[in-house]
């Protein structure tokens, strides 16, 4: 059976190249990220490695989002691997980075 794999982040750099590295492998792979236009470059970049993509926009933060994104596009065997990828940096000192966008990074790069 193919693996279902969702890779995060999936639009660019560490998503982008595990995504290809799974597609490498023969997955079926959910890609996920806030950028439409380069979602689109790495399901191009999935299909000619031999996997086979899926992709939706969406910003993972947005949890209710993200369920329904999960909901309509895993299928009923299940997800096989998840690699999280997505991530966000605010530029700065510690003392000197609100207190929104800390809670930004922990939400992005953590949950």
């Amino acid at each position: 059976m193919t693996r279902f794999s969702v890779v995060t982040g999936a639009s660019s750099g560490l998503g982008r190249a595990v995504a290809l590295r799974l597609a490498m492998e023969g997955d079926h792979v959910l890609l996920l990220g806030r950028d439409e236009g380069r979602l689109l470059e790495t399901a191009d970049l999935v299909s000619e490695a031999g996997g086979t993509p899926l992709f939706e926009p969406v910003d993972i933060r947005d949890r209710p989002a993200l369920r329904r994104v999960l909901r309509t596009l895993v299928p009923p065997a299940g997800i096989g691997l998840v690699v999280h990828c997505a991530g966000i940096l605010v530029p700065g000192e510690v003392d000197e980075i609100g207190y929104d966008d800390l809670g930004a990074m922990c939400d992005t790069n953590v949950h």
